[in-house]
């Protein structure tokens, strides 16, 4: 499972969707410390969190979004949920103030604590699960004229940190014994993958693509021992010659590269599905690539409730692949007082609509332009 937070606004024209629509309703009673918290039966858990106020939410959803219960903590600016041997893991990009609550009903706070960043005011850029590693960051800042950033993972019984100089994480990911870390490096001003030795801590490699904008997504996705990544060049508006985003294979073992520029579209989101690549593109197309970045077919997506959604009212805040779909939370863009947005699900292979529900929010204050996250659990 992986996904993809989206902070770019893609305005496409509105048409009626016909779909059943659930509503989510917090007039629930709202679970006290140490009152067993229902992780386990949860599809969803939505993560709400005040950038500015020490006041946050987890809403935990069924798959038809049926609330079953929510849960009030003092987390400030919580950006990253991650579920992790049981637990779930709060990290704030705001603090180094981050939570753990436990289906007991138990939380802990904690900070990411070395020698460097033993600091209040040191934030995460994020937190992502691996392969039975939970690595978090640090965003230290600059010391001494160098941009520090701390990759702290769990190995074996306890933690490794590795510092990395003038770079800003986007992502990262741990496979076959290495941490991959997506980021903007200030000594060449490219985007690239910063490759570490886990069990050293040591930086054993720098890699960058051909377009540095071809590794800026956050995203680095498992893939018949290559790791795929893709972005768009945010600098060429629709008036500019050139690529507008591009798509890339990092092999793991060699280090070996291979890349594909599209000239007219914008990637909304890739994902591996049955052994090949796809991707979701701004013209309302889904393109099939195999490991070789052969294109295999491309097609128009004939459902467009994806791209309806983009209206004037709602924006895509995170995706997440999982087996055979994708979900999409999406937020409104109205200052409404009750309606977060809604949750959809899609098939992987044609992009149509499998499921929809609102969440509404009864008695809340206004969530937007707050901090929102989402997982889903198998």
């Amino acid at each position: 499972m992986y996904s993809i937070k989206i902070n770019s606004l893609l305005k496409i024209s509105t048409l009626f969707i016909a779909t059943l629509i659930f509503l989510v309703g917090c007039s629930h009673k709202e679970i006290n410390e140490d009152e067993k918290v229902n992780i386990e039966n949860s599809n969803y858990i939505v993560s709400l969190s005040r950038a500015r106020d020490p006041y946050s939410k987890l809403l935990f959803l069924k798959g038809d979004g049926t609330l079953l219960q929510s849960y009030d903590y003092k987390g400030y600016s919580i950006n990253s949920i991650n579920y992790f041997k049981g637990k779930l893991f709060l990290t704030s990009n705001r603090l180094n103030e981050h939570y753990i609550l436990d289906s007991s009903g138990k939380i802990e706070k904690y900070s990411n604590v070395t020698e460097r960043n033993d600091n209040k005011y040191l934030a995460s850029w994020f937190t992502k699960i691996g392969e039975n590693t939970l690595i978090e960051t640090v965003n230290i800042g600059r010391v001494n004229n160098k941009y520090l950033s701390n990759i702290i993972y769990s190995y074996a019984e306890g933690k490794k940190n590795c510092t990395l100089e003038n770079q800003y994480l986007n992502g990262a990911v741990d496979k076959y014994g290495k941490i991959f870390v997506e980021s903007y490096s200030e000594n060449d001003g490219k985007n690239g993958i910063t490759i570490i030795d886990k069990d050293s801590a040591s930086i054993e490699k720098r890699i960058t693509f051909k377009n540095s904008f071809t590794s800026s997504s956050g995203e680095l996705i498992d893939y018949n021992k290559k790791l795929l990544v893709y972005g768009n060049n945010e600098s060429n508006d629709s008036q500019k010659e050139g690529e507008k985003s591009a798509i890339g294979l990092l092999n793991c073992e060699t280090y070996e590269i291979n890349e594909y520029s599209f000239h007219k579209e914008k990637i909304i989101f890739s994902y591996v599905y049955e052994n090949n690549i796809y991707i979701i593109t701004d013209d309302n197309s889904i393109y099939k690539f195999n490991d070789k970045l052969e294109m295999l077919e491309k097609k128009a997506i004939s459902d467009t409730t994806f791209f309806d959604n983009f209206s004037n009212n709602y924006t895509i805040r995170k995706i997440i692949h999982s087996d055979k779909t994708i979900a999409v939370l999406y937020t409104s863009r109205r200052f409404d007082v009750k309606n977060l947005g809604f949750i959809a699900e899609y098939n992987c292979e044609d992009i149509s609509l499998l499921n929809k529900f609102n969440i509404i929010l009864e008695g809340e204050k206004m969530w937007l332009g707050e901090v929102v996250d989402f997982i889903k659990l198998d």
